[in-house]
C-alpha cells in the first residue's frame, strides 16, 4: 500500500511492563500519527499513512523499549468490525478523519 494512503495499524506488544515512563515515550512517538488510541495497556491503533516498517523502525529507537521487546504492527479493516469493549473506542473508530 502506498504511504499517502492512511489507515488504522494495530500495534500490539507481548511481553514490555507497560510503565508510565514507556508508554510516555511510546506515545511521543505515536503523536507523529494524525491519530492513535491505546485501548489495552500494551495495544495502540494509529491512524497513518507510514508503512508498519516505518514505525516498527521508530518503536525500536524508542529510549527504555528493552531490545528484546517483541510487538507486532499489522493494517486492521475497521470496516468489519465487532466485539465488546468501551463506548469510547467504538466512536474514536468510526470518527471522520482526513
Amino acid at each position: 500500500m502506498a504511504d499517502n494512503v492512511r489507515r488504522f495499524l494495530h500495534i500490539g506488544f507481548g511481553d514490555i511492563v507497560p510503565t508510565k515512563e514507556l508508554n510516555a515515550a511510546l506515545e511521543n512517538v505515536f503523536n507523529e500519527a494524525p491519530d492513535w488510541a491505546r485501548y489495552t495497556p500494551t495495544t495502540w491503533v494509529l491512524w497513518t499513512a507510514q508503512s508498519p516498517k516505518v514505525w516498527a523502525e521508530k518503536i525500536r529507537a524508542v529510549p527504555g523499549l528493552p531490545p528484546s521487546a517483541s510487538f507486532v504492527i499489522f493494517p486492521i479493516q475497521a470496516s468489519e468490525k465487532w466485539g465488546y469493549h468501551q463506548k469510547w473506542f467504538w466512536e474514536w473508530l468510526e470518527k471522520i478523519r482526513q
